[in-house]
């Protein structure tokens, strides 16, 4: 699954192939965001489909990676960046965090019937905060130092995908 945000850059790529035996080499690069739960983990996981049913996708793309950024910097001090799987813990942490992200844009009553989603949202960063003091294991998680690298050698890294093994 792959769900477009905004988008702050095109590109587009042309060439000619000539001749009747030519070899062609040929790379088009770029990098994405790696986020931990997807626009349809919110529906099912996050809350209900009618609370957001007017928020843009983009938006809710755009509070994906900033949750899953906000998870990030909790996660770096126990894992290996970036992260290569992980678990419904981390996936429903970033929900938390980005399902509060957007009722603080759209709207809501944070002392009143939304409470939980405040409550939600506290236990989600309480939790990631034990996580990267060492005071808590995240299950599920497989960062780079358990396997593959993922990584682009120069100490940056490019993913493409918004749920694990895509």
């Amino acid at each position: 699954e792959i769900t477009v945000g905004s988008l702050l850059r095109f590109v587009r790529a042309v060439w000619t192939i000539d001749g009747t035996t030519p070899s062609v080499t040929f790379a088009l690069t770029g990098s994405i965001h790696v986020t931990y739960a997807s626009v349809r983990d919110i529906e099912r996981l996050g809350i209900a489909k009618a609370a957001l049913a007017k928020v843009p996708t983009g938006d809710k793309v755009e509070a994906l990676i900033a949750a899953s950024d906000t998870a990030d910097r909790y996660l770096c001090r126990e894992f290996t960046l970036p992260l290569l799987s992980w678990g419904n813990d981390l996936r429903r942490m970033t929900l938390h965090v980005a399902v509060y992200d957007l009722m603080c844009v759209r709207g809501f009553q944070p002392e009143g019937a939304d409470a939980l989603i405040v409550k939600r949202y506290d236990d989600a960063i309480a939790a990631l905060r034990e996580v990267g003091e060492g005071d808590a294991c995240m299950p599920g998680v497989v960062d780079t130092d358990d396997g593959d690298t993922g990584s682009s050698g120069d100490g940056e890294y490019d993913v493409a995908c918004l749920e694990p093994g895509i």
